[in-house]
């Protein structure tokens, strides 16, 4: 008889997301490991931003200042070359910081 495999919640990716080793740490250079994901939840003055790897651990958290260049350069100090995808909750600013954040790279 086959033995039926489970899982916890904690082992599974999520949705989208490649399965990995989840105990990779960063390479020795200090790169993360290919791809990461940002998620930004935008306020008014400040933005809570959020860097995870393909195991869904958090491998960057900040906040900062809820403005294209400030959040640009975050991602291009922690790993921008590595963005896979970056998402923001929907709101009063989230087209223009889409714009702003695309014309940046």
């Amino acid at each position: 008889m086959k033995r039926k495999e489970t899982s916890s919640k904690s082992d599974v990716a999520s949705p989208g997301l490649a399965r990995s080793d989840p105990h990779a740490e960063t390479e020795t250079d200090g790169t993360l490991p290919l791809p990461v994901y940002v998620g930004l939840d935008v306020a008014a003055r400040k933005t809570q931003c959020c860097m995870i790897d393909v195991t869904g651990r958090i491998v960057r958290e900040s906040k900062i200042s809820t403005h294209p260049v400030a959040i640009s350069e975050w991602m291009r100090k922690h790993g921008a070359s590595n963005v896979s995808h970056v998402v923001l909750e929907t709101g009063s600013m989230s087209s223009w910081l889409h714009r702003q954040l695309r014309a940046y790279g």
